[in-house]
C-alpha cells in the first residue's frame, strides 16, 4: 500500500504550491510581489482545509491512501513509505528553501547541485548541467519527482462512484469475459473525487465521474487483453468519432462497443456547458481520437524506441487533454478565446497534459508490458533506447516530468498575475488534478501495483532552486521560448485583411 504522509493541507497560504515564478523571481514563495496566492484572491474558490464545509479533507475514508503523520506532524521524511521501501515523500518541512542554500540544505537530490543559484522563469533560464546530471548519469541515490501540489477529495466521491457504476451497467453492454468484474473493482469514478474536488455542483461533478468511468473501458477496446478491434478498425472508429464530437446529437453508430455511454457523456457536456466550453473540450478529445492512428497504425517505429518521440505521441494518445479540457465545464469557468490562444495559457495547459500523460505511462508500465507490450509507452521507449536499462530510462522520464512540472508552476504564477478570478480558479483546478492523478497512479487497482515495478524514487514538494529546462524535445521546447509565450496578436493589420478587387478577363 502506498503511503502518502504529507499533510492534506489544501491549497491556501500554507499550501504546497505557492511558488512564485514571475519574470525575475526565484522560486521562493514570497518572491513574486505582484501575485497574491492567498485563498481570498479567488472569490469563487476557498482552498483552505478548514473553511470549506463542502469538502472532506479527512484521510480515513480513502482506502488507497494513508495520510498518517510520522514524528513531524504531517511530514514523513523516511525513505521507506513505498511498497518496495524505496518511494518516499519529502514535504520539505523545517527546511529553509531560500535560493541561497548550499547543497547540504536541500532534501531533493535532483535539485541539490545548483542550490546556490537564484533563478528567473523567463526566456533562456536553463538548468545548470549539475541539476539534470543527477538523473541522466544514474547516481547511487534515487531520483526525485517534483510534485508541489496538495490533493483533497470531493465529499461525494464514494456516492458518485457507486452511481456511476450503476449508470454504466444500465447500457447493457456485452463485455468480454472478466472485464465487468474489473470495472466494478477498479471503481475509476471514485478517483475523479481526487481529480476534480472543487467542481461547481454535483451535476457537473458527476459528468466528470462518468467520463472517467467509461473512458478506461472505451480505451481498453483498442488494446490490451480486452481489445475488440484490429488496429485498422480502431483507426476507423476514430474517424467516425470526429463527426460525433462536432455534434453529439448526430450520434452516428461507429461500431465501438462502448459508444453509447460515451455519447451520453458528450451530450450532457454539450447541454451543461456553454458552446465555447463544449467546443474546447471536444477539440481536446479530438486530439486524442485523431492521434490514435499514430499509435495503432503501426507505421512509426520511432515512437517505440525513442523517448522523445514516444512522449510527443503519448502527449496526444494518453487522452489527458480531454481530462483537463472538461474542467471549464465542471467548474463553469469563462476563459475567452483571446486568453485561451495566448502562448502562456497554451504552454501551461500543455505542460499539465504532459505531466498527466507521464503519470499514466510510468504507473501503467508493468501492466502494459504484461498485457499490451506493443502499445506506445514513454518509459518502455526509454528502456529500449537505453538497451534495457530501466533505471537510466526511469531517470530520463523523471527529468522530463520535472521540467514539465516546473513550467506548470512558473506559468501558473504568470496566469494568476493577470488578475482574472476564472484564470486563477482554472490553475487551481489543474493543479489539484495533477495532485490527484499522482495519487491515482500510485494507488489505483487499475495499475495492479505498478509503482512496485518502478525503481526507487522520492517525491518532493520542494521547488527546484533554478528552473529546469528547456527540454530538447521539439514538441515541448517552445514552452521556454519567451517570444512564443508572449507574442500574440489580436487582429491582422487592416491592409492585410482587405484585398482589392481585380477584373478578370473572360
Amino acid at each position: 500500500m502506498t503511503r502518502f504522509t504529507g499533510r492534506p493541507t489544501g491549497l491556501g497560504t500554507a499550501g504546497a504550491h505557492l511558488y512564485a515564478c514571475g519574470p525575475a523571481a526565484a522560486h521562493s514563495p514570497v518572491s513574486d510581489p505582484g501575485v497574491d496566492h492567498s485563498p481570498v484572491s479567488d472569490p469563487g474558490v476557498d482552498h483552505s482545509p478548514v473553511s470549506d464545509p463542502g469538502v472532506d479533507h479527512s484521510p480515513v475514508s480513502d482506502p488507497g491512501v494513508d495520510h498518517s503523520p510520522v514524528s513531524d506532524p504531517g511530514v514523513d521524511h523516511s525513505p521507506a513509505c513505498g511498497p518496495t521501501g524505496g518511494h518516499s515523500w519529502d514535504c520539505g518541512a523545517g527546511v529553509d528553501h531560500s535560493p541561497a542554500l548550499g547543497m547540504a540544505a536541500v532534501h531533493s537530490p535532483i535539485f541539490a547541485a545548483a542550490a546556490g543559484h537564484p533563478s528567473a522563469c523567463g526566456a533562456g533560464a536553463g538548468a545548470p548541467v549539475g541539476v539534470l546530471a543527477d538523473l541522466t548519469d544514474a547516481p547511487a541515490r534515487p531520483p526525485t519527482l517534483f510534485q508541489p501540489f496538495a490533493h483533497r477529495r470531493h465529499p461525494a466521491a464514494e456516492r458518485a462512484a457507486d452511481e456511476s457504476i450503476a449508470w454504466l451497467r444500465a447500457f447493457d453492454i456485452e463485455w468480454p469475459p472478466g472485464q465487468w468484474a474489473e470495472i466494478e473493482s477498479e471503481r475509476a469514478g471514485y478517483w475523479w473525487g481526487l481529480f476534480d474536488p472543487g467542481a461547481a455542483d454535483y451535476e457537473r461533478y458527476r459528468l466528470g465521474v462518468d467520463l472517467i468511468t467509461v473512458l478506461f473501458p472505451f480505451d481498453d477496446a483498442y488494446s490490451g487483453k480486452y481489445a475488440q478491434a484490429t488496429p485498422a478498425q480502431a483507426v476507423a472508429w476514430a474517424g467516425r468519432w470526429q463527426r460525433l464530437l462536432d455534434d453529439p446529437c448526430f450520434a452516428e453508430p461507429c461500431g465501438h462497443p462502448v459508444n453509447a455511454p460515451m455519447v451520453d457523456v458528450l451530450r450532457r457536456a454539450a447541454a451543461i456547458g456553454t458552446p465555447v466550453q463544449y467546443r474546447r473540450f471536444a477539440e481536446a478529445v479530438k486530439g486524442f481520437i485523431s492521434s490514435l492512428g499514430w499509435e495503432f497504425a503501426g507505421q512509426d517505429d520511432a515512437v517505440r524506441a525513442d523517448m522523445g518521440e514516444a512522449a510527443a505521441c503519448r502527449f496526444y494518445t494518453a487522452g489527458c487533454g480531454g481530462i483537463i479540457g472538461i474542467l471549464p465545464i465542471t467548474h463553469d469557468l469563462w476563459i475567452s478565446d483571446e486568453v485561451a490562444c495566448r502562448g502562456v495559457f497554451r504552454a501551461y495547459t500543455e505542460a499539465a497534459v504532459l505531466v498527466l500523460s507521464l503519470y499514466n505511462d510510468l504507473f501503467s508500465y508493468a501492466k502494459e508490458q504484461a498485457e499490451a507490450p506493443h502499445d506506445v509507452n514513454v518509459l518502455a521507449a526509454a528502456v529500449r533506447e537505453h538497451d534495457g536499462a530501466l533505471d537510466t530510462a526511469f531517470r530520463r522520464v523523471i527529468t522530463l516530468h520535472n521540467q514539465a512540472m516546473d513550467r506548470v508552476v512558473c506559468l501558473g504564477s504568470r496566469l494568476r498575475a493577470l488578475g482574472s478570478p476564472d484564470l486563477t480558479h482554472y490553475t487551481r483546478a489543474v493543479e489539484e488534478m495533477i495532485a490527484g492523478n499522482l495519487e491515482f497512479g500510485r494507488s489505483a487497482a487499475r495499475y495492479r501495483g505498478g509503482e512496485a515495478a518502478l525503481p526507487p524514487y522520492t517525491v518532493t514538494r520542494t521547488p527546484p532552486p533554478v528552473p529546469l529546462g528547456p527540454t530538447d524535445i521539439a514538441t515541448f521546447a517552445w514552452w521556454w521560448d519567451e517570444h512564443r509565450l508572449t507574442g500574440h496578436r489580436t487582429a491582422l493589420p487592416r491592409h492585410t485583411r482587405l484585398r482589392p478587387l481585380t477584373a478578370v478577363a473572360g
